[in-house]
């Protein structure tokens, strides 16, 4: 998530972070912050303030996953598997879906332009079956 935090005598300075977060990790954060508790459920976001603070932190996230109505996607490490989306691969939205997965390597193309999932069917394979078990999680 692009952002910048300023927090004079709490936060450096000056560096900026590679590690993944998302937008519903600020809610978490800023609780911690004001010292104020959470509510009592269930919540996507994690606490980041060991990222704002060190850049050698883990990412608050092993796996991510993402879903509204048939479209969905899972993120992990550097592997990103995209169900029922549409084809931007030549750099612009359309209305075409690809068929089947796209599987993106964020590392070798941040733009998610290629499609790996043939030359990659384990990663597919697995990616999904998190997919899946999350859903049923979520039940």
């Amino acid at each position: 998530i692009p952002a910048i935090v300023s927090f004079p005598g709490r936060f450096p300075q000056d560096e900026s972070r590679d590690q993944f977060c998302t937008c519903c990790d600020w809610f978490p954060t800023i609780t911690e912050l004001c010292e104020v508790e959470l509510p009592d459920r269930t919540i996507d976001g994690k606490d980041i303030i060991p990222v704002i603070e060190s850049l050698n932190a883990e990412s608050p996230h092993e796996v991510w996953h993402w879903q509204l109505r048939e479209q969905w996607a899972v993120r992990s490490g550097d592997w990103k598997l995209l169900m029922d989306v549409r084809d931007t691969t030549d750099g612009r939205h359309r209305d075409r879906r690809i068929p089947g997965p796209f599987l993106a390597n964020l590392a070798k193309d941040p733009g998610e332009r290629i499609n790996y999932a043939g030359d990659q069917p384990e990663v597919v394979e697995r990616l999904t079956r998190l997919h899946e078990q999350w859903v049923k999680d979520m039940e």
